[in-house]
């Protein structure tokens, strides 16, 4: 099926609705559709079905669409197999983001907007994830969901948001206040790309976001935005200073709620779930309300900033502090100085300091390059797509400066151990921060260290020649060239053999497969001059093979760039 002909027969629905008009397409008399095995239909954007919108956009999106793969969508979603559908909205999205912000691409639509490339085929890909949104709220997204999506809420809705075009942002608005997400995190990803720079109109969003101060999944991330125009000098009245009352009066009764919170979680609800949410959500307006009234110059909050200080949130602790400081009151100065020693507070404090003009009286040593490093990697496990939390203890163990993939310069890399101390137990392990700020979920305390910078420098590594095809769409070729490589592993006393994928790197290809040697399940690596195998029965928190073969690509990475001798520096700490 030609791509430019989905392109062209979206152009034709687009206008036909815009229209008023319904528009005929017959399958069957169609050279380019007589495959698809559908049935003549009729088109109406206003009622068409999200099922009919992802077949379209999969197509259309998808470097090398799959009819097998559009029917099965109908499929599941004829059935109510929703799993499957989710996956497949899924890939919907990850396809629609990567067409629409591709640089090389089109232009870049971050940085140009709609209306200078391809402005028919964006417009068309952004006006279908406002369909789908919409055509799939109440079922698989949306507060009343009992399992949201929350990736593909706040990825749809971002969609929209790319282009900062004044229709798409007006399309935006309209979308979060009458048809909220879930939570406040898929919110705050919608509005994500507004907060990112490039020129917007301030007129396309406010006043009329402010409508969904009335949600609690909106309210916290429409302050935020409010809260940045004014940060940013977008403006210099704050978006919300109309509602400064009633805001003053919400915050006191969230410091309140978190205040009691702190005594007694249940006051939150009845299960650890429900309980997690709730505090979530309200730290999050929370933050969002403390910053605001500060910016607003709201003096009649400042006995409620006063107690937002005493709560142990360290990030309540420094949005109220320095909304103190901003209105000249002291205690609220030597606060959030003393808060830069947080990890977790450290590049806000910092931040605010700059605007107040006292970064000159932050320590010295809460702003050298460490202090920087381990403030990103607090702050990275603390989002609540990973721990949720900060870490209750840090400690540096390695440092080294190397010449990093994606970079023209060497960079300082800093490897950091960290520690959460649950009721079920400790967790640690190991974080890098300086060219990249991560850290992975299989135990890393028992690498060397050089083996840790190589893994993160393969899991980083991105080039055109370097990407992977899985055993199930190996071609002729790369099976030939595959089972040779898995003939090496037999070779080398590895049984039980299941291959996994090809792996290219530049020049060379390696077979990563899950294996059985010396009793132990784990997973190989090889390119036939080189074997990596590392176990994963009988440990809690193995190498996959993921891992694995990032570690075999970062050793080659870092020694190529560094030279031979980079991994016996790397350990001489």
């Amino acid at each position: 099926m030609s791509a430019s002909k989905i392109v062209d027969d979206w152009v034709a629905w687009i206008r036909a609705a815009s229209e008023g008009h319904s528009l005929k397409v017959d399958f069957e008399s169609d050279a380019d559709y007589k495959n698809s095995k559908a049935t003549p239909e009729s088109f109406d954007l206003r009622s068409l079905d999200a099922t009919r919108l992802v077949e379209i956009g999969i197509e259309l999106c998808s470097k090398n669409p799959s009819l097998d793969r559009v029917q099965e969508f109908r499929l599941a979603v004829n059935s109510s197999s929703f799993a499957r559908a989710e996956t497949l909205l899924g890939a919907y999205v990850n396809a629609i983001q990567t067409h629409i912000t591709n640089d090389d691409d089109l232009g870049g639509l971050e940085q140009q907007g709609l209306e200078q490339q391809g402005l028919e085929e964006r417009g068309l890909l952004v006006a279908t994830a406002g369909m789908i949104y919409e055509s799939w709220y109440g079922v698989l997204i949306g507060p009343t969901v009992s399992r949201p999506i929350f990736a593909i809420e706040g990825l749809l809705l971002q969609c929209i948001a790319w282009g900062r075009h004044p229709e798409d942002l007006r399309r935006l608005t309209t979308l979060l206040v009458t048809k909220p997400p879930s939570s406040w995190i898929p919110t705050a990803l919608a509005i994500s790309p507004l907060m990112r720079g490039g020129d917007w109109e301030l007129s396309s969003v406010f006043p009329a976001l402010l409508t969904g101060l009335q949600h609690p999944s909106t309210a916290a991330p429409v302050l935020d935005l409010a809260n940045y125009c004014v940060h940013s000098q977008r403006t210099t009245e704050h978006p919300a200073k109309v509602r400064q009352e009633s805001l003053v009066a919400i915050l006191g009764g969230v410091i309140s709620r978190l205040a009691v919170a702190e005594e007694d979680p249940t006051s939150l609800g009845s299960n650890p779930e429900e309980i997690q949410g709730v505090l979530s959500d309200s730290i999050a307006l929370a933050v969002a309300l403390c910053d605001a009234v500060g910016l607003m110059g709201a003096r009649n909050a400042i006995g409620k900033l006063h107690q937002a200080i005493e709560l142990q949130h360290r990030r309540v602790q420094t949005e109220a502090a320095a909304s103190l400081a901003r209105m000249g009151e002291e205690v609220g100065r030597k606060a959030l100085l003393a808060l830069a020693a947080e990890p977790i507070a450290r590049l806000r404090v910092i931040q605010y300091a700059e605007e107040l003009g006292i970064e000159s009286e932050i320590d010295e040593s809460h702003t050298m390059p460490l202090a920087i490093a381990e403030s990103q990697l607090a702050l990275w496990l603390s989002e609540p797509q990973h721990f949720g939390l900060p870490p209750h203890s840090m400690e540096l163990i390695n440092v080294r400066t190397l010449a990093w993939p994606g970079y023209d310069e060497p960079q300082q890399c800093y490897l950091f151990r960290y520690a959460y101390r649950l009721p079920q137990g400790e967790i640690s392990n190991i974080g890098i921060a300086g060219p990249l700020t991560h850290t992975f979920g299989c135990d890393l305390a028992e690498l060397p260290i050089h083996d840790t910078y190589a893994m993160f420098a393969g899991w980083h590594a991105e080039h055109e020649e370097i990407f992977e095809v899985p055993a199930t769409h190996w071609n002729s070729a790369q099976k030939r060239v595959a089972q040779q490589l898995l003939d090496l592993l037999e070779d080398q006393s590895h049984d039980s053999i299941e291959p996994l994928w090809l792996g290219f790197f530049l020049s060379e290809i390696a077979v990563i497969a899950r294996t059985r040697s010396e009793n132990s399940i784990g997973f190989a690596v090889t390119d036939g001059t080189e074997l990596l195998w590392y176990p994963s029965s009988g440990r809690l928190r193995p190498l996959g093979p993921t891992e694995v073969y990032s570690l075999y690509k970062g050793r080659k990475i870092l020694k190529s760039f560094n030279g031979h001798d980079v991994f016996e520096s790397v350990d001489d700490s």
